[in-house]
């Protein structure tokens, strides 16, 4: 079962606009799949390994995934960041940061008036 924060983390990522049309593939996949290697998500989505390699990278580096297993062995793939990463009180803070800039974002699309505000 998957935890409520974290299907309220995956909403947010896949409709903060940040993500292109592949990304979003491919952690949806990740999300829905937990555990996959790069090769059995390059399968499941019928698409090139190359493709996938970057999209992963990226995820990655937003802390959206992590991996776990040895380097150099088919490391599997999980959604969100890693909990026994030694700087998770960073990355938690930055997903918030990252939530927070999201949701000032829909706001000024909403009311572009706030944009002239929010710059005094």
């Amino acid at each position: 079962m998957i935890h409520q924060n974290s299907k309220e983390a995956f909403a947010a990522l896949i409709n903060s606009g940040d993500l292109g049309r592949q990304e979003a593939k491919v952690l949806r996949y990740i999300y829905e799949n937990e555990g996959l290697t790069r090769n059995e998500i390059a399968r499941g989505l019928n698409i090139p390994l190359s493709s996938v390699l970057g999209r992963v990278s990226g995820l990655k580096d937003r802390n959206a995934i992590h991996e776990r297993g040895k380097k150099n062995r088919r490391t599997k793939l999980y959604f969100g960041a890693d909990p026994e990463a030694d700087n998770l009180d960073e990355i938690k803070a930055a997903e918030v940061v990252e939530k927070l800039i999201g949701r000032v974002r829909s706001l000024v699309a909403k009311f572009p008036n706030l944009e002239k505000i929010a710059t005094l």
